[in-house]
């Protein structure tokens, strides 16, 4: 299992996309947390932004499909999409999440 995080400029972006995840089995849930002050380096200036972060909770095989997902759909030009490994979890919750993903888990 992994955790895989974003950030999204509006609390409606990232409902959307958690929504989206959840209902194509590509996460099992998705935390939305924010607002978060983002400071960041962009075309030479350093920028500070208002964000949403999404912790995003699925299964490792399914990171080229998500990060395909957030190609084609977060408002970034240069999303941030970062992989963390989960060592260890719950057995229940590790039993839940392989259901919520369906056919994608490997």
């Amino acid at each position: 299992m992994v955790l895989i995080t974003s950030t999204v400029d509006t609390k409606l972006k990232a409902e959307e996309l958690a929504s989206s995840l959840v209902q194509e089995n590509l996460a099992a849930c998705v935390n939305i947390i924010g607002p978060i002050q983002s400071v960041y380096q962009w075309n030479d200036k350093i920028q500070s932004d208002e964000e949403y972060k999404l912790f995003i909770k699925s299964e490792k095989s399914l990171f080229k499909k998500i990060l395909f997902f957030f190609d084609e759909r977060h408002p970034y030009d240069v999303p941030e999409v970062s992989l963390l490994n989960i060592e260890d979890m719950h057995p229940a919750y590790h039993s839940w999440m392989l259901n919520s993903l369906g056919d994608y888990t490997v």
